[in-house]
């Protein structure tokens, strides 16, 4: 666990450098199960809340789906626990969002 939380700090600036565990391991009972929590230094980044940064972040998922490639990898803002499956079809759709004339939108407000 301790080589993980190392493998990924290391990374290019994905993970919270400053937060002591870079995952952390949340025990949930119920229907949505136990979840790894990756720690990272971007903000969210979506349709609306244009805000993070979105090339980093694609790149963290793609780090949890390597490594952790037995398990469904979620997305989703500190405001909830659930966030949405990282099927293709949604990374396409926020990648897409991203490259459009609307993907910097927030800082234009």
């Amino acid at each position: 666990w301790k080589e993980l939380n190392r493998c990924i700090d290391l990374r290019g600036g994905i993970a919270a450098e400053w937060d002591a565990e870079v995952l952390s391991y949340i025990p949930r009972v119920g229907e949505h199960g136990p979840r790894i929590l990756l720690n990272t230094l971007s903000r969210y980044y979506s349709p609306g809340y244009e805000r993070g940064d979105w090339p980093l972040l694609f790149g963290a998922i793609t780090v949890m789906q390597r490594v952790f490639s037995s398990h469904q990898v979620f997305y989703g803002s500190d405001s909830s626990d659930v966030g949405e499956a990282c099927e293709p079809e949604m990374l396409v759709n926020l990648w897409n969002h991203f490259l459009s004339a609307d993907g910097a939108k927030y800082r234009e407000r």
